[in-house]
């Protein structure tokens, strides 16, 4: 068995410090990667599922400023009293508060001056202010506002 002088011993502690602190940043990286990828499929969902519902709905239930001129996106906060704006913003994993946009698109299939079926039904979800548990540390590889988008033909 080899004997360790002092030196030799307190070499092997500031080599576990350096080694410690990077396993520390790809461990905190992996999780907060995960947790923004969790983010981004609950926002896919809840696009996915406005959508849906935007496309089986009846013309009159669409929120006010949603139709002609079309292929122009409105915009909406959550929480939102509106069934197709509230779907998406009480799906799982999406947090219903004013830093939760939803976006509502109709593009005109047929030039009519009406929603008609045929016609595409965009949903955009965005989420402002991803909230990191190391704020600025890894804001090179995550962004701050995420977001996803569904769309589906009016049926």
């Amino acid at each position: 068995m080899k004997i360790l002088n002092k030196q030799q011993k307190g070499q092997t502690l500031i080599e576990t410090a350096l080694i410690l602190l990077v396993l520390l940043f790809i461990v905190f990286g992996i999780s907060e990667f995960s947790r923004a990828w969790f983010v981004k499929n609950s926002l896919k969902n809840a696009a996915r599922a406005g959508s849906r519902l935007a496309v089986v709905t009846i013309i009159s239930n669409f929120p006010s400023g949603v139709g002609p001129p079309f292929a122009t996106e409105v915009e909406f906060t959550c929480p939102n009293a509106n069934t197709i704006l509230n779907a998406a913003c009480s799906a799982p994993g999406v947090k219903n508060t004013s830093d939760t946009h939803v976006f509502l698109r109709v593009d005109d299939g047929d030039s009519s001056s009406s929603i008609t079926p045929g016609d595409t039904i965009t949903v955009r979800i965005s989420r402002i202010n991803f909230e990191s548990i190391l704020p600025g540390l890894f804001r090179t590889f995550i962004p701050s506002q995420l977001s996803a988008d569904s769309s589906m033909r009016y049926e």
